[in-house]
């Protein structure tokens, strides 16, 4: 039987390895998982995993030599006694699962060298914890074939496009509205957002989506982006943000302004990793859990939140409430799979 070896890694490069799929089942048919779990274990709004032959393989494995990488440098989560999920404690990537109820290995689809004839999205599951369709609203159709939603697992009901939970439909749109909570799964990390009151520059303000009426709510500037960065610290292809001013990020633990650069006031659950140390950008993650959280720099008022962090009891995991989508990809050009970023401009190009 041929195997096909394709090289995976973290950003910061210290878990390089390979991993192994038979060639006979390439490209492998996946999901994109919407459940609460993945959502705020890795701070993205939709997972995709791939199964892997075997366990992961040393960087300098060959096929007549094959030796087990050394992942003693990931941390460990576990989020149910079925799944052990492992992420680089440096930087944050979500490389590798492991499941106890399968006994097998899988590999998180951003950690790839490549996924194009790899991996296809073919279904999505799980649609129903997000309350909203979260982001399969967004993500529709996959080489032109739309894509099923299961409201759980593969074979449940499936759900339409639009479709949103009851307990949604029963909300008035601006019900509630002055706080968005985010929290990670281990909930070390739990914040509040709150409201931009005016927008007083529109052109430089351009976070902000202001009013068409005085009944209507500011909201602020969400995004998808598909950058090496963002995707090799995840280890998901997909990275979603919103972006809004840092004083209007609270700790609730101090019920203060989020204070990044302060040790003594720094929130004890994030840690940080400087991802572009020549540009200070710095991300901060949960040490605990691995969800990203922030993505920030010096001099910039503006704080990127990860969107797979928001509180879907409120207004869903889009939080369409709280958020204006902006109607293409961010750094396009990194992408490396064209059927995935080519699915994903068309949908959010479609929303309305």
């Amino acid at each position: 039987m041929t195997t096909t070896y394709v090289p995976a890694r973290c950003h910061c490069g210290k878990n390089t390895f390979k991993v192994a799929f038979p060639s006979v089942s390439l490209p492998t048919i996946s999901d994109l998982c919407h459940c609460d779990a993945c959502r705020h274990t890795t701070g993205q709004m939709a997972v995709c995993v791939v199964r892997i032959q075997g366990v992961a393989l040393s960087a300098t494995s060959t096929p007549d030599s094959e030796e087990p990488a050394d992942i003693s440098g990931l941390s460990q989560y576990q989020t149910s006694n079925r799944l052990t999920r492992y992420f680089c404690s440096t930087c944050s990537a979500h490389v590798l699962e492991y499941s106890h109820e399968f006994g097998n290995w899988s590999v998180t689809a951003g950690a790839l060298e490549r996924t194009d004839g790899i991996v296809n999205i073919g279904f999505h599951i799980y649609v129903g914890d997000t309350l909203d369709g979260g982001l399969s609203d967004h993500y529709r159709t996959h080489d032109g074939v739309e894509v099923p939603r299961y409201i759980e697992d593969k074979g449940s009901d499936m759900v339409p496009l639009g479709w949103k939970a009851d307990v949604l439909k029963q909300k008035h749109e601006n019900e509630g509205e002055d706080r968005l909570f985010i929290y990670c799964h281990c909930k070390k990390n739990q914040y509040y957002l709150t409201r931009v009151k005016e927008v007083k520059d529109a052109e430089q303000e351009w976070w902000l989506k202001p009013s068409s009426n005085e009944s209507e709510l500011i909201k602020y500037l969400g995004t998808h982006c598909v950058c090496t960065s963002c995707r090799l610290t995840s280890g998901f292809e997909i990275q979603s943000w919103m972006f809004l001013p840092r004083e209007n990020i609270i700790d609730p633990a101090t019920n203060a302004v989020i204070n990044f650069t302060n040790p003594a006031a720094r929130p004890k659950g994030l840690t940080q990793y400087t991802s572009t140390p020549e540009k200070e950008i710095h991300r901060e993650f949960c040490g605990t859990c691995g969800a990203t959280v922030f993505f920030w720099l010096p001099g910039r008022d503006i704080v990127d939140v990860s969107l797979g962090t928001v509180d879907q009891g409120q207004r869903g995991a889009r939080a369409e409430g709280w958020i204006e989508w902006r109607k293409r990809v961010t750094q396009s050009q990194d992408a490396i799979n064209p059927r995935m970023l080519k699915a994903l401009m068309e949908g959010v190009e479609a929303v309305e």
